[in-house]
């Protein structure tokens, strides 16, 4: 998925279908959805960017839904739903493990490896759920770990598909720290990198946030097709290099993986 591809697919009414059509009305209900279905607040920049409405009448829009009290507006400029309302992000994380939770165990039943489950939490990107290998030798992940959006798969197939906006605050809430000799800690490297993310939508960490680790991601989308999640298969190097049969194969049940996750998702959160 490229970044144009990000902007909502909702099917409305058209003017030309109705005469008391309102734009308007129509658009500030395709705001709340949006905030009500994104992990994280949005900007100014990413309500209009993907709305396809200009920055000046998103703001009027958001400003009218904000003395509503049908959006909130946070000290740092970023607007969200109130915190109770039906999209809350517990109400998100949890419908995320409840759609992914048997693709995850397909995948390992049929590979034998680590899979875990992230997605965006404001500024960083969490670990949602984790299946371990029943392996003696394995790699392992723990629920609550904060992920790097520039070294490992699943901060790097949810980064990808973020607007701007957002995936420079990702990257700046954790840093480009090196983490191992493989870390891209060169900006314009890694924004390639995301490109042929988006290009593939497979993401890969080549020993790049643990030593002789391999892993590859797939991402997750929401109703509106943005990506808010992922879905990822670890191993020791050892198991996978030099055996591209083998990396052809998790690649291609990690992306039926994230079709059904995908599906499930979309239909279990309104």
């Amino acid at each position: 998925m490229t970044r144009s591809a990000l902007k909502p697919n909702i099917s409305i009414a058209s003017p030309k279908q109705d005469v008391y059509f309102s734009r308007s009305v129509s658009k500030a209900f395709e705001i709340i959805a949006l905030l009500g279905s994104s992990p994280s607040p949005l900007s100014l920049p990413e309500v209009a960017a993907r709305t396809g409405l200009t920055k000046s009448f998103a703001y009027r829009l958001l400003r009218t839904l904000e003395t509503l009290r049908q959006v909130q507006r946070l000290p740092v400029n970023l607007f969200t739903v109130p915190a109770d309302d039906f999209s809350s992000t517990k109400k998100l994380t949890e419908g995320l493990v409840q759609s992914a939770r048997d693709p995850m165990r397909k995948l390992q039943m049929q590979f034998r490896e680590t899979v875990s489950l992230a997605a965006t939490l404001g500024n960083r990107i969490e670990v949602l759920e984790v299946l371990d290998s029943p392996q003696l030798v394995c790699m392992t992940n723990r629920v609550g770990r904060i992920l790097p959006p520039h070294a490992s798969s699943l901060g790097k197939v949810i980064a990808a598909f973020q607007l701007p906006d957002a995936q420079q605050r990702l990257l700046a809430n954790y840093g480009l720290l090196r983490i191992t000799n493989s870390t891209i800690t060169d900006e314009l490297k890694l924004q390639n990198e995301y490109t042929e993310i988006r290009k593939n939508r497979l993401a890969q960490d080549d020993e790049e946030s643990i030593a002789d680790a391999y892993c590859l991601a797939v991402p997750i989308t929401d109703k509106l097709d943005h990506v808010v999640a992922g879905i990822s298969i670890s191993m020791p190097k050892s198991r996978i290099v030099g055996n591209d049969v083998l990396r052809k194969d998790i690649a291609s049940a990690l992306r039926n993986a994230s079709e059904t996750a995908s599906s499930a998702f979309k239909h279990l959160v309104p």
